[in-house]
């Protein structure tokens, strides 16, 4: 292990500790669960699922990456008590997990800040000689099944996006939503349900597709007119997401 991690281990936890004097610890088992970072635009770390066994505690943790989330992987970690009689099974107050990634190290110090939240303090140490600067993050995390998911964004095709091609086979394709387990897709069609409107405006569905497990989505267009999409996540416990903005698109043949 690298000293500089050992190093700067022992000073976030005695910044935090210091900050946190007086505070009772929590059942180790009760931060067991995912959690999802409250920042959807977040670009270090999205998701932690946190397991324990006894004692025994570790991290599996997702970072920002694009189309997916990209996979840490998974650490044992060592969990702190606010108290040296107090076990940390019973009376947990901090927990920390080092991620060696090959260009960098990565000390991660996790402590509860309410009974849905935990803050995480990722300190980050470039080791490739790139020359970067190393950097904190500081980010709270809420637990997956008690999270509001947010609303994807969409990238393809552009909203208004025209297209002069037959057949009219449409590609949609959007970004992840951290915690999302799968999306749904609502197709919407000017003058396919009453002249002059869209479906929606006059309560009837085109066409909603749940279940999707991937990130995109094909389908072929019913003809010359236009028509827009909007997408939602889905995640654990049908837990279902915000709804992304309809976007337009057209077809001329």
């Amino acid at each position: 292990m690298h000293s500089w991690v050992k190093r700067s281990g022992l000073l976030v936890l005695s910044l935090v500790l210091f900050s946190r004097i007086g505070h009772a610890g929590v059942a180790l088992a009760s931060l067991s669960g995912n959690w999802i970072n409250i920042n959807t635009g977040a670009r270090d770390i999205v998701k932690i699922a946190i397991g324990n066994s006894g004692a025994n505690v570790n991290a599996h943790v997702w970072g920002a990456c694009e189309p997916t989330p990209c996979d840490w992987g998974d650490k044992n970690g060592i969990a702190y008590s606010n108290d040296v009689s107090q076990p940390v099974v019973n009376n947990t107050d901090y927990i920390s997990v080092i991620f060696p990634q090959g260009f960098a190290d990565r000390i991660l110090v996790i402590r509860p800040i309410g009974s849905d939240e935990i803050q995480v303090v990722s300190l980050n140490q470039f080791t490739d000689g790139s020359g970067r600067s190393n950097y904190s993050t500081v980010e709270t995390f809420k637990r997956e099944n008690r999270l509001e998911l947010a609303a994807p964004i969409l990238l393809n095709p552009k909203c208004g996006a025209t297209f002069n091609i037959y057949p009219r086979t449409t590609h949609l394709q959007w970004r992840a939503v951290p915690g999302a387990t799968s999306y749904t897709v609502e197709i919407d069609c000017f003058d396919c349900c009453v002249a002059g409107k869209w479906c929606t405006e006059v309560g009837r569905t085109w066409l909603v597709v749940p279940n999707i497990r991937t990130l995109s989505y094909s389908f072929d267009f019913v003809g010359a007119q236009p028509g827009r999409w909007r997408v939602w996540a889905a995640g654990s416990g049908r837990l279902e997401g915000l709804k992304s903005e309809w976007c337009e698109f057209r077809y001329t043949k």
